[in-house]
């Protein structure tokens, strides 16, 4: 099943939210899912894909070139 997940993408994200991200990825993957989202690198985004592929999960992400030539988007 592909699940979308909205999170933030702020360096600022409180940890206790990227915590809860990096969980949700590793479920993600353990449970053969893809998550789709925003392709981010910081915050939530981040921290769910980093989750998800610790896991060998799928990632399907949605990004604007533009956030691709700065670091915010997540090496895939």
């Amino acid at each position: 099943m592909r699940i979308v997940v909205y999170a933030s993408a702020s360096p600022n994200t409180p940890e206790s939210f990227k915590k809860a991200a990096l969980k949700l990825g590793r479920l993600l993957a353990d449970g053969g899912h893809t998550c789709v989202n925003g392709g981010g690198d910081h915050g939530g985004m981040g921290a769910l894909n980093r989750g998800c592929r610790e896991r060998g999960g799928k990632l399907k992400v949605v990004i604007h070139t533009k956030w691709c030539v700065d670091g915010t988007a997540f090496d895939l």
